[in-house]
């Protein structure tokens, strides 16, 4: 089964993982983001943009999706490099305002349910 999308701007505290969920889980929320697609669409390349150290929540999202993608070939997505990014993408769902990314301006998003 295809995982669900979920675009940023719908993007929910409760949609991210706890940080003790099973590996398969984890591995699954970070295929609802498709990096490759979404950078596609910029006009630039998603390996370039999970090295960028914005914390909006696409390129939070993007880093998780492609550490995911690269855990294809080999042991699978690693716990100690997921955690960092489930905890960055719940600090940014829970600010007041979302972080401006230079890709585009984005408004602020409501308060996480």
């Amino acid at each position: 089964m295809e995982p669900k999308n979920i675009p940023s701007p719908q993007l929910r505290l409760r949609d991210i993982p706890a940080d003790q969920a099973e590996m398969v889980v984890i591995e699954e929320f970070a295929l609802t983001f498709d990096g490759y697609a979404f950078w596609d669409e910029q006009g630039e390349s998603c390996s370039d943009e999970a090295k960028s150290d914005c914390q909006c929540l696409d390129h939070l999202r993007t880093r998780l999706f492609f550490a995911q993608r690269a855990g294809r070939h080999s042991a699978g997505l690693e716990r100690e490099r997921a955690v960092p990014i489930l905890r960055a993408l719940r600090t940014e769902l829970s600010a007041p305002t979302a972080t401006i990314c230079r890709h585009e301006a984005k408004p602020p998003h409501p308060l996480p349910e």
